[in-house]
């Protein structure tokens, strides 16, 4: 509902977010529930990404490659465990963005095929294979609980300055 999942607000199941440029109706209190969503048949037109481990095989996989990693660095070494995170992330959701235009305009027709094959417009986080930063940070806030790195997410105009952006904040050492 406010566009931040705290430090200690974990991403849980049935947990979604609504994008929609053209709905204003959950800033006035009137986000529709994922029950309601849910039984909207067919393409909404627009998108609502779903965490829903029990049907995101993709997701769990991503999970389990994050606890991987994790027993492969001591936890006094965050930073590096942070960057390895943040790659896997990147690999999942379409590698390192160099023209954000270019990846919008991928994203849209990408959005468009997803919905359209999967008839409907809630994604699973893990069947989308190329990511804006509302995305990756998503994916990342969830793969960084799974290891227990401090993770904060923000988004929207209020916190980046424009409202398709999110962007993670990490606890290291009392800093961030």
């Amino acid at each position: 509902d406010y566009n931040c999942l705290d430090y200690h607000e974990k991403v849980v199941d049935g947990f979604y977010d609504i994008f929609d440029p053209s709905m204003e109706s959950s800033r006035q209190g009137k986000m529709p529930s994922l029950e309601d969503l849910q039984t909207g048949i067919g393409d909404l037109g627009f998108e609502v990404i779903v965490i829903n481990r029990a049907v995101d095989t993709a997701l769990q996989e991503m999970e389990q490659v994050a606890q991987c990693i994790l027993l492969d660095f001591p936890v006094a070494n965050i930073t590096l465990l942070v960057q390895r995170i943040a790659d896997l992330v990147t690999d999942n959701l379409g590698g390192p963005v160099k023209d954000a235009n270019a990846m919008l305009a991928r994203w849209s027709e990408t959005s468009t095929q997803l919905r359209t094959s999967l008839h409907t417009s809630l994604l699973p986080i893990g069947c989308i294979k190329l990511g804006l930063s509302r995305h990756r940070a998503l994916l990342f806030k969830i793969l960084a609980d799974s290891v227990g790195i401090p993770c904060k997410l923000v988004k929207g105009s209020n916190y980046t300055g424009d409202e398709d952006d999110a962007v993670n904040i990490i606890k290291v050492d009392k800093e961030r």
